[in-house]
């Protein structure tokens, strides 16, 4: 008999989607470094005010002034919506070692296997959120493909490839002509379907730069000979003054490639120091000169970005912001609809 009772996968995510979607979030590291802002599900303001100097001396002849209190600042966080189409087929169990545990005339999974198949799905959602995130596109902003136009690369287009999968995003990795296409030239294009969910940190950091809004420190290239000096110095220091003494907590955000180079420069520098062998094997490290306050910290997310970020933390709040919808209806995991072999959902 097939494998096709999927009675167990199915009322054990009707049970507990909510603790599927929130193993999802749990599992999503960006969210260690962010103010996170939780139900978000319509678009949402984020000011902020900067109050003005304009102490002096008391004067009795004075009732009023001109000078400005201050200014407001104004940004914006909007939730987007993803989705992901899970087809299940149970035969396909039967040439696996889940086999082993199913009697000849099983019609369903092995015990706690639906358990099993949804934390795999949940892990699966974070790592292509932490892997994709940084670099987000709003898909809102991708054009469609131009046959009459030529793409460079890092380019993005929305163009249909498959009448099942629908219009995809694509990402340009080798300079076009025209009317080259992820269809007639797929070497010269790259699915980026996970790239475009939402705009991510990197994106947005990116085009502040571009707006001269930031001013970013150029640290050059970072070895295994500097970039302690770079990072705990020029990078740390290139923080004013004023801010470095009026805030909570600076943590300073890198790769891991670029934390190692770091760690590498410490070691050489200090090769007797017990404290910094003990501690070598540390995915955090403090920055000399700040008390024992702050500190570099290796992140994921910043993988083949090359950038350095100093995430500012006041009352409890940082300067790295975003939401998620921890309270989901329903409907967040769909109907699950029978199919010939399964079902999908």
């Amino acid at each position: 008999m097939a494998l096709n009772d999927i009675s167990a996968i199915n009322n054990y995510v009707g049970l507990y989607f909510r603790a599927i979607i929130g193993s999802i979030y749990d599992k999503i590291t960006l969210a260690e470094e962010a103010y996170v802002i939780n139900n978000l599900t319509a678009r949402q303001q984020l000011w902020r005010y900067d109050a003005a100097d304009g102490m002096r001396p008391i004067d009795t002849n004075v009732e009023d002034t001109a000078r400005s209190q201050g200014a407001f600042s104004l940004r914006y966080i909007e939730p987007r919506v993803w989705m992901k189409i899970l087809k299940v087929i149970p035969e396909e169990l039967r040439k696996t070692f889940f086999s082993e545990q199913l009697a000849a005339a099983a019609k369903d999974y092995p015990g706690g296997f639906a358990e099993y198949f949804w934390t795999e799905q949940g892990k699966r959602a974070a790592r292509e959120i932490n892997q994709n995130a940084y670099f987000g596109i709003d898909p809102e902003t991708v054009a469609a493909f131009n046959a009459g136009a030529t793409y460079t690369v890092g380019q993005f287009v929305k163009f249909q490839v498959s009448s099942t999968e629908g219009i995809e995003y694509w990402r340009c990795v080798t300079n076009t002509s025209a009317a080259e296409s992820p269809t007639t030239h797929p070497a010269k294009w790259a699915n980026a379907n996970n790239r475009c969910l939402a705009k991510g940190w990197g994106t947005l950091i990116a085009e502040e730069i571009t707006a001269t809004t930031i001013t970013p420190t150029t640290l050059g290239s970072l070895t295994t000979s500097n970039a302690f000096d770079k990072i705990d110095g020029d990078f740390y220091q290139s923080i004013p003054e004023e801010v470095r003494d009026n805030v909570d907590k600076i943590t300073i955000l890198c790769s891991g490639a670029n934390f190692e180079k770091r760690r590498q420069h410490l070691l050489t520098k200090y090769p007797n120091s017990p404290e910094i062998m003990v501690k070598e094997g540390n995915v955090s490290g403090k920055i000399w000169g700040s008390k024992g306050r702050d500190e570099v910290k290796q992140v994921s997310w910043l993988r083949n970005s090359n950038r350095i970020i100093a995430n500012i933390e006041v009352d409890g709040k940082k300067n790295l912001v975003m939401g998620v919808d921890r309270l989901p209806e329903p409907g967040s995991i769909d109907e699950r609809s029978r199919i010939l072999h399964g079902y999908q959902t």
